[in-house]
């Protein structure tokens, strides 16, 4: 999951996003990757369909949805210490 460090512990630090591993230009086809905790279930389910036809916005706003989440409550919806359980988890939300 990921973390924050020290350099963010200042009330006054600035907020910066740096995890862009899955930042491409929409509906380009491309290798899907990227931090598991953000991946949506859609991606998740089918990452070669989705390689081949690219995706749209949604991908990227259910990765803002979980950057929000982790923000306000310190971790992810989908945590676990394992990738499989996290997929896993991410794929009973689209089936729940």
């Amino acid at each position: 999951m990921p973390r924050l460090g020290p350099e963010c512990s200042s009330s006054t630090s600035p907020v910066k996003l740096i995890d862009f591993s899955l930042a491409c230009f929409f509906f380009e086809p491309t290798e899907p990757g990227g931090t598991p905790e953000f991946m949506a279930p859609e991606l998740v389910a089918d990452p070669d369909g989705m390689a081949a036809t690219g995706w749209g916005p949604e991908i990227d706003m259910w990765a803002v949805g979980i950057l929000v989440f982790w923000m306000l409550c310190g971790r992810t919806p989908f945590d676990d210490d394992n990738v499989p359980q996290i997929l896993q988890n991410i794929m009973q939300v689209q089936s729940g």
